[in-house]
Protein backbone atom coordinates (compact mmCIF):
# COMPACT_ATOMS: atom_id res chain seq x y z
CA UNK A 1 0.00 0.00 0.00
CA UNK A 2 2.81 2.52 0.70
CA UNK A 3 4.51 1.46 -2.44
CA UNK A 4 1.76 1.80 -4.48
CA UNK A 5 1.39 5.71 -2.70
CA UNK A 6 4.86 6.35 -3.27
CA UNK A 7 4.57 5.58 -6.93
CA UNK A 8 1.23 8.08 -7.45
CA UNK A 9 3.74 10.84 -5.91
CA UNK A 10 6.39 10.30 -8.54
CA UNK A 11 3.98 10.37 -11.27
CA UNK A 12 2.42 13.30 -10.14
CA UNK A 13 5.16 15.20 -9.62
CA UNK A 14 7.31 14.01 -13.06
CA UNK A 15 3.60 15.30 -14.86
CA UNK A 16 3.70 18.44 -12.82
CA UNK A 17 7.35 19.62 -13.94
CA UNK A 18 6.96 18.17 -17.93
CA UNK A 19 3.95 20.23 -17.72
CA UNK A 20 5.29 23.59 -16.31
CA UNK A 21 8.86 22.94 -18.48
CA UNK A 22 6.02 23.04 -21.85
CA UNK A 23 4.40 26.15 -20.71
CA UNK A 24 7.00 28.32 -19.70
CA UNK A 25 8.84 27.86 -23.30
CA UNK A 26 7.53 25.58 -26.45
CA UNK A 27 10.65 26.30 -27.82
CA UNK A 28 12.45 23.74 -25.75
CA UNK A 29 11.42 20.73 -27.52
CA UNK A 30 10.38 22.19 -30.85
CA UNK A 31 13.32 22.05 -33.61
CA UNK A 32 11.81 24.65 -35.64
CA UNK A 33 14.05 26.95 -32.95
CA UNK A 34 17.33 25.56 -34.06
CA UNK A 35 16.25 25.74 -37.66
CA UNK A 36 14.74 29.87 -37.66
CA UNK A 37 15.54 32.07 -34.64
CA UNK A 38 12.75 33.76 -35.25
CA UNK A 39 10.16 30.58 -35.79
CA UNK A 40 7.94 30.88 -32.68
CA UNK A 41 6.13 26.93 -33.41
CA UNK A 42 3.23 25.96 -31.08
CA UNK A 43 3.18 29.06 -29.22
CA UNK A 44 0.91 30.90 -32.17
CA UNK A 45 -2.35 29.91 -31.29
CA UNK A 46 -1.71 30.17 -28.15
CA UNK A 47 -0.83 33.84 -28.34
CA UNK A 48 -2.46 34.76 -31.94
CA UNK A 49 -4.83 36.48 -30.14
CA UNK A 50 -2.90 38.63 -27.51
CA UNK A 51 -0.61 39.45 -30.68
CA UNK A 52 -3.74 40.87 -32.37
CA UNK A 53 -4.29 42.90 -29.56
CA UNK A 54 -1.34 44.13 -29.07
CA UNK A 55 0.92 43.87 -32.38
CA UNK A 56 3.66 45.90 -30.57
CA UNK A 57 4.84 43.56 -27.96
CA UNK A 58 4.73 40.68 -29.86
CA UNK A 59 7.12 41.76 -32.93
CA UNK A 60 9.24 38.89 -33.70
CA UNK A 61 12.76 38.94 -33.12
CA UNK A 62 15.41 40.26 -34.49
CA UNK A 63 17.90 37.84 -36.80
CA UNK A 64 20.51 36.26 -35.23
CA UNK A 65 23.55 38.66 -35.92
CA UNK A 66 26.53 36.56 -36.87
CA UNK A 67 29.84 37.70 -35.46
CA UNK A 68 32.79 38.95 -37.86
CA UNK A 69 35.36 36.42 -38.19
CA UNK A 70 38.77 38.29 -36.88
CA UNK A 71 41.06 35.82 -38.00
CA UNK A 72 39.31 34.35 -41.30
CA UNK A 73 43.12 33.07 -42.15
CA UNK A 74 42.64 30.95 -38.78
CA UNK A 75 39.00 29.63 -38.53
CA UNK A 76 37.09 30.79 -41.56
CA UNK A 77 36.35 29.41 -45.15
CA UNK A 78 36.15 32.91 -46.43
CA UNK A 79 40.26 31.96 -46.87
CA UNK A 80 39.27 29.50 -48.98
CA UNK A 81 37.10 31.39 -51.34
CA UNK A 82 39.33 33.89 -51.77
CA UNK A 83 42.79 31.96 -52.09
CA UNK A 84 43.86 32.87 -55.94
CA UNK A 85 44.64 29.95 -58.49
CA UNK A 86 47.78 28.23 -57.75
CA UNK A 87 48.84 28.98 -61.03
CA UNK A 88 47.78 32.92 -61.20
CA UNK A 89 51.72 33.86 -60.25
CA UNK A 90 53.04 31.87 -63.23
CA UNK A 91 51.19 34.40 -65.64
CA UNK A 92 48.09 32.44 -66.72
CA UNK A 93 45.17 35.51 -65.93
CA UNK A 94 44.49 36.00 -69.90
CA UNK A 95 43.72 39.18 -70.65
CA UNK A 96 45.31 40.77 -67.50
CA UNK A 97 41.44 39.72 -65.86
CA UNK A 98 41.60 39.59 -61.74
CA UNK A 99 39.45 37.09 -59.53
CA UNK A 100 36.91 39.52 -57.46
CA UNK A 101 36.69 39.64 -53.93
CA UNK A 102 34.18 37.05 -52.53
CA UNK A 103 32.03 37.13 -49.57
CA UNK A 104 32.79 40.90 -49.52
CA UNK A 105 36.13 40.54 -48.26
CA UNK A 106 38.42 43.52 -49.09
CA UNK A 107 41.08 43.10 -51.95
CA UNK A 108 44.22 43.40 -49.59
CA UNK A 109 47.44 41.88 -49.21
CA UNK A 110 46.48 39.67 -46.49
CA UNK A 111 43.01 38.32 -48.17
CA UNK A 112 44.66 37.65 -51.15
CA UNK A 113 42.55 40.41 -53.23
CA UNK A 114 42.74 41.19 -56.79
CA UNK A 115 45.86 43.31 -56.13
CA UNK A 116 48.18 40.49 -55.52
CA UNK A 117 47.34 38.92 -58.58
CA UNK A 118 50.19 39.97 -61.40
CA UNK A 119 48.66 41.03 -64.77
CA UNK A 120 50.65 38.79 -67.63
CA UNK A 121 49.98 37.39 -70.15
CA UNK A 122 51.44 34.34 -72.42
CA UNK A 123 53.35 35.46 -75.43
CA UNK A 124 54.50 33.31 -78.29
CA UNK A 125 58.25 33.43 -78.91
CA UNK A 126 59.64 32.22 -82.20
CA UNK A 127 63.46 31.08 -80.68
CA UNK A 128 64.02 30.03 -76.89
CA UNK A 129 67.16 30.39 -75.52
CA UNK A 130 68.35 29.88 -72.23
CA UNK A 131 68.54 33.56 -71.18
CA UNK A 132 65.14 33.92 -72.18
CA UNK A 133 61.39 33.60 -71.19
CA UNK A 134 59.02 31.78 -71.84
CA UNK A 135 56.41 34.18 -70.77
CA UNK A 136 57.03 37.79 -70.84
CA UNK A 137 55.37 40.13 -67.62
CA UNK A 138 53.12 42.66 -69.49
CA UNK A 139 53.62 45.58 -67.64
CA UNK A 140 57.83 45.57 -67.94
CA UNK A 141 57.11 44.38 -72.19
CA UNK A 142 54.81 44.74 -74.05
CA UNK A 143 53.47 41.78 -75.69
CA UNK A 144 54.30 40.89 -79.59
CA UNK A 145 51.93 42.15 -82.10
CA UNK A 146 50.86 40.55 -85.37
CA UNK A 147 53.51 41.89 -87.34
CA UNK A 148 56.10 41.35 -84.86
CA UNK A 149 55.71 37.90 -84.69
CA UNK A 150 55.40 37.87 -88.72
CA UNK A 151 58.70 40.04 -89.10
CA UNK A 152 60.61 37.19 -86.03
CA UNK A 153 59.02 34.14 -88.17
CA UNK A 154 60.51 35.91 -91.34
CA UNK A 155 64.13 36.46 -89.85
CA UNK A 156 64.30 33.06 -88.96
CA UNK A 157 63.42 31.82 -91.87
CA UNK A 158 65.82 34.22 -94.76
CA UNK A 159 64.40 32.53 -97.45
CA UNK A 160 61.12 32.27 -97.09
CA UNK A 161 60.66 35.71 -98.07
CA UNK A 162 57.62 36.86 -100.82
CA UNK A 163 60.22 37.24 -103.36
CA UNK A 164 61.96 34.01 -103.11
CA UNK A 165 58.70 32.52 -104.28
CA UNK A 166 59.17 33.58 -107.93
CA UNK A 167 61.49 32.28 -110.59
CA UNK A 168 61.58 35.49 -112.41
CA UNK A 169 62.44 37.21 -108.63
CA UNK A 170 66.22 39.34 -109.54
CA UNK A 171 65.86 39.68 -113.23
CA UNK A 172 64.95 42.49 -115.35
CA UNK A 173 64.74 43.73 -118.81
CA UNK A 174 65.56 47.40 -120.73
CA UNK A 175 64.65 49.00 -123.59
CA UNK A 176 67.23 51.30 -124.58
CA UNK A 177 67.91 53.98 -127.73
CA UNK A 178 71.15 55.69 -127.62
CA UNK A 179 73.22 58.26 -129.79
CA UNK A 180 76.71 57.74 -130.26
CA UNK A 181 79.97 59.86 -131.88
CA UNK A 182 81.47 57.65 -133.70
CA UNK A 183 84.70 57.66 -135.79
CA UNK A 184 87.57 55.24 -138.13
CA UNK A 185 90.75 55.08 -137.31
CA UNK A 186 94.03 53.66 -139.03
CA UNK A 187 92.53 53.61 -142.53
CA UNK A 188 93.97 52.08 -145.13
CA UNK A 189 93.08 50.90 -149.07
CA UNK A 190 95.27 48.51 -150.32
CA UNK A 191 97.82 49.18 -153.03
CA UNK A 192 97.54 52.81 -151.94
CA UNK A 193 100.38 55.10 -149.98
CA UNK A 194 97.86 58.09 -150.61
CA UNK A 195 94.42 58.10 -148.78
CA UNK A 196 92.52 61.58 -148.09
CA UNK A 197 90.15 60.77 -145.35
CA UNK A 198 86.98 63.36 -146.47
CA UNK A 199 84.31 61.93 -144.22
CA UNK A 200 85.53 59.43 -140.87
CA UNK A 201 83.72 61.35 -138.35
CA UNK A 202 79.66 60.76 -137.60
CA UNK A 203 77.00 60.71 -135.61
CA UNK A 204 75.05 57.19 -135.29
CA UNK A 205 71.59 56.18 -133.18
CA UNK A 206 70.78 52.85 -132.04
CA UNK A 207 68.29 51.02 -130.49
CA UNK A 208 69.22 48.43 -127.56
CA UNK A 209 67.74 45.23 -125.65
CA UNK A 210 68.91 43.66 -122.61
CA UNK A 211 67.92 41.17 -120.01
CA UNK A 212 69.69 41.11 -116.78
CA UNK A 213 70.07 39.22 -113.13
CA UNK A 214 70.72 41.42 -110.47
CA UNK A 215 72.18 39.64 -106.96
CA UNK A 216 70.95 42.67 -104.54
CA UNK A 217 68.97 40.93 -102.48
CA UNK A 218 71.41 38.13 -101.60
CA UNK A 219 73.76 41.87 -100.16
CA UNK A 220 76.21 41.24 -103.47
CA UNK A 221 75.68 44.31 -105.48
CA UNK A 222 76.51 42.72 -108.93
CA UNK A 223 74.44 42.78 -112.08
CA UNK A 224 74.36 40.61 -114.93
CA UNK A 225 73.33 41.52 -118.27
CA UNK A 226 72.60 40.39 -121.58
CA UNK A 227 72.63 42.93 -124.07
CA UNK A 228 71.82 42.74 -128.07
CA UNK A 229 71.27 45.90 -130.21
CA UNK A 230 71.75 47.45 -133.75
CA UNK A 231 73.81 50.53 -135.08
CA UNK A 232 72.14 52.56 -138.07
CA UNK A 233 73.98 53.90 -140.64
CA UNK A 234 77.58 55.06 -140.32
CA UNK A 235 78.33 57.29 -143.11
CA UNK A 236 82.51 57.16 -144.22
CA UNK A 237 84.00 58.98 -147.23
CA UNK A 238 87.33 58.93 -148.52
CA UNK A 239 89.66 59.10 -151.56
CA UNK A 240 92.46 57.24 -152.36
CA UNK A 241 95.63 57.05 -155.12
CA UNK A 242 96.00 53.44 -156.92
CA UNK A 243 98.89 53.65 -159.08
CA UNK A 244 98.14 52.82 -163.32
CA UNK A 245 94.35 53.46 -161.85
CA UNK A 246 93.80 56.94 -160.99
CA UNK A 247 92.00 58.58 -157.45
CA UNK A 248 89.42 56.45 -156.40
CA UNK A 249 86.21 57.53 -154.01
CA UNK A 250 85.12 54.85 -151.73
CA UNK A 251 81.57 55.84 -149.92
CA UNK A 252 80.29 53.82 -147.13
CA UNK A 253 77.40 53.54 -145.13
CA UNK A 254 77.62 50.86 -142.43
CA UNK A 255 75.26 49.11 -140.63
CA UNK A 256 76.29 47.15 -137.33
CA UNK A 257 74.12 44.70 -134.97
CA UNK A 258 75.50 43.42 -131.82
CA UNK A 259 75.57 41.25 -128.57
CA UNK A 260 77.37 41.67 -125.63
CA UNK A 261 77.84 39.89 -122.24
CA UNK A 262 77.76 42.98 -119.80
CA UNK A 263 78.96 43.17 -115.94
CA UNK A 264 77.95 45.96 -113.92
CA UNK A 265 79.05 46.48 -110.17
CA UNK A 266 76.33 48.84 -108.35
CA UNK A 267 76.80 51.56 -105.54
CA UNK A 268 73.41 51.89 -103.70
CA UNK A 269 72.78 55.40 -102.34
CA UNK A 270 69.47 54.89 -101.08
CA UNK A 271 66.12 56.03 -102.52
CA UNK A 272 66.26 54.46 -105.61
CA UNK A 273 69.81 55.60 -106.92
CA UNK A 274 72.59 53.18 -107.68
CA UNK A 275 75.37 54.24 -109.66
CA UNK A 276 77.11 51.58 -111.40
CA UNK A 277 79.87 51.01 -112.78
CA UNK A 278 80.19 48.18 -115.97
CA UNK A 279 82.50 46.33 -119.03
CA UNK A 280 81.55 44.01 -121.37
CA UNK A 281 82.61 42.22 -124.27
CA UNK A 282 81.20 39.95 -127.44
CA UNK A 283 80.70 39.84 -131.50
CA UNK A 284 79.33 42.32 -133.73
CA UNK A 285 78.17 41.50 -137.39
CA UNK A 286 79.29 45.21 -139.69
CA UNK A 287 77.38 44.93 -143.25
CA UNK A 288 79.14 47.49 -145.43
CA UNK A 289 76.96 49.03 -148.61
CA UNK A 290 79.68 51.03 -150.18
CA UNK A 291 80.40 52.44 -153.98
CA UNK A 292 83.36 52.50 -155.79
CA UNK A 293 84.36 55.37 -158.38
CA UNK A 294 87.30 56.06 -160.23
CA UNK A 295 87.44 59.97 -161.14
CA UNK A 296 86.76 61.59 -163.60
CA UNK A 297 85.16 58.94 -164.36
CA UNK A 298 81.44 58.45 -163.49
CA UNK A 299 81.07 54.26 -163.64
CA UNK A 300 80.07 53.23 -159.69
CA UNK A 301 80.87 49.69 -158.23
CA UNK A 302 78.62 48.77 -156.12
CA UNK A 303 79.72 46.42 -152.90
CA UNK A 304 78.15 44.63 -149.97
CA UNK A 305 80.68 43.16 -147.27
CA UNK A 306 79.74 41.63 -143.87
CA UNK A 307 82.52 40.72 -141.34
CA UNK A 308 82.12 39.52 -138.10
CA UNK A 309 84.04 41.23 -135.33
CA UNK A 310 85.45 41.21 -131.53
CA UNK A 311 84.41 43.99 -129.72
CA UNK A 312 84.27 45.21 -126.13
CA UNK A 313 83.32 47.87 -123.77
CA UNK A 314 83.61 49.74 -120.76
CA UNK A 315 81.50 52.81 -118.98
CA UNK A 316 79.62 53.80 -115.79
CA UNK A 317 76.30 55.24 -115.24
CA UNK A 318 73.13 55.51 -113.08
CA UNK A 319 70.11 54.07 -112.82
CA UNK A 320 66.77 55.28 -110.94
CA UNK A 321 64.05 52.74 -109.89
CA UNK A 322 60.99 55.38 -109.09
CA UNK A 323 58.94 52.28 -108.07
CA UNK A 324 59.34 48.39 -106.71
CA UNK A 325 59.34 47.68 -110.43
CA UNK A 326 59.96 50.60 -113.14
CA UNK A 327 63.10 52.36 -113.08
CA UNK A 328 65.37 54.36 -115.67
CA UNK A 329 68.74 54.21 -116.80
CA UNK A 330 71.81 56.41 -117.93
CA UNK A 331 75.04 55.05 -119.18
CA UNK A 332 77.79 56.72 -121.17
CA UNK A 333 80.48 53.76 -122.60
CA UNK A 334 83.40 54.15 -124.92
CA UNK A 335 83.02 50.77 -127.29
CA UNK A 336 85.31 49.26 -130.16
CA UNK A 337 83.28 47.85 -132.56
CA UNK A 338 86.83 45.94 -134.37
CA UNK A 339 87.87 46.75 -138.25
CA UNK A 340 84.76 46.96 -140.58
CA UNK A 341 86.33 46.39 -144.50
CA UNK A 342 85.08 47.13 -148.01
CA UNK A 343 85.78 45.32 -150.78
CA UNK A 344 87.45 43.78 -152.74
CA UNK A 345 87.15 45.70 -155.37
CA UNK A 346 87.82 45.16 -159.41
CA UNK A 347 91.13 46.17 -158.80
CA UNK A 348 91.69 44.05 -155.61
CA UNK A 349 91.75 47.20 -154.01
CA UNK A 350 89.96 46.77 -150.07
CA UNK A 351 89.63 49.39 -147.52
CA UNK A 352 89.49 48.59 -143.64
CA UNK A 353 89.35 50.77 -140.70
CA UNK A 354 89.02 50.30 -136.83
CA UNK A 355 85.73 51.23 -135.83
CA UNK A 356 84.89 53.11 -132.02
CA UNK A 357 82.24 54.88 -130.32
CA UNK A 358 81.26 57.08 -127.72
CA UNK A 359 77.45 56.17 -126.60
CA UNK A 360 75.00 57.87 -124.43
CA UNK A 361 72.52 55.15 -123.86
CA UNK A 362 68.84 56.03 -122.29
CA UNK A 363 67.00 52.59 -121.06
CA UNK A 364 63.80 51.96 -119.68
CA UNK A 365 63.91 49.37 -117.42
CA UNK A 366 61.27 46.83 -115.60
CA UNK A 367 62.65 44.26 -112.94
CA UNK A 368 60.58 41.50 -111.79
Amino acid sequence: MGNRIAFGGALALAVTFFGAGVEASDRSYDFGYFLDPNYRGGETSRLQAAEIAAPSAYQPAAPMAIAPITDNRSYGFERFFNEPHPFAGNGYQAGGAQPPARLGLAATGTDYGASQVPNRQPVLRTTVTPDSAIYRTAASTAPLDVAENSAAASSARPHASAGDDSFFDGFYVGFGIFGSYAWVDNVEVSGSTDVNRVHDQDEVAGNTISVGYSWAASGTPIRAELEGGIRYRYDRDLRADLPGVGTVEYKDNLATVYALANVYYDFDLGDGWRPFLGAGMGFARHWSDSTRRVTPGTTLVSEDTYKTDFIWTVGAGINYNWSENWGVGLNVRYIDLGSPENGPYVNGDKVTSDYASIDILLSLLYSF
